[in-house]
């Protein structure tokens, strides 16, 4: 969902100079997103986009020039409704990251992983406890 409302930018200078929270630098492939629910907790999301999917996102502003990358609204429910197209209804973007949550510290629950997962999904470990699905993992 912190994808709603990022705004291309021709530079980081740019996004400042605009005053842009969150935003998408097309020439170096960067994606920062300084404004999400945990944001005064929590460092910004800063990404370098791989080859692949840069290209896909500069073809797709290529062809259709535009403000936001995806839109200024309404990530969640978009994704929500795509899964309702292939029969999957109630899968939205909350679930798709407790499943992931789920998956990593399913694969290693020490207290060192839970820890990096929490600061992967910029929230604290005790939430990502709470986020985790399935028979809690053992102590071992």
């Amino acid at each position: 969902d912190n994808l709603s409302g990022v705004s291309v930018a021709t530079s980081a200078r740019d996004a400042r100079a605009r005053g842009l929270e969150n935003y998408y630098v097309p020439r170096t492939k960067t994606l920062v997103i300084t404004k999400f629910k945990t944001s005064k907790e929590h460092e910004p999301y800063r990404f370098a986009l791989n080859e692949s999917v840069a290209k896909a996102i500069n073809k797709s502003l290529k062809e259709n020039p535009r403000e936001y990358l995806i839109a200024k609204t309404g990530v969640g429910r978009m994704v929500k409704k795509a899964f309702d197209k292939v029969g999957l209804p109630g899968i939205g973007v909350n679930e798709i990251r407790h499943s992931q949550i789920t998956e990593l510290v399913k694969k290693n629950p020490g207290e060192a992983n839970v820890k990096r997962v929490a600061a992967m999904f910029k929230h604290s470990p005790i939430m990502t406890l709470r986020y985790f699905r399935g028979e809690a993992p053992s102590d071992d």
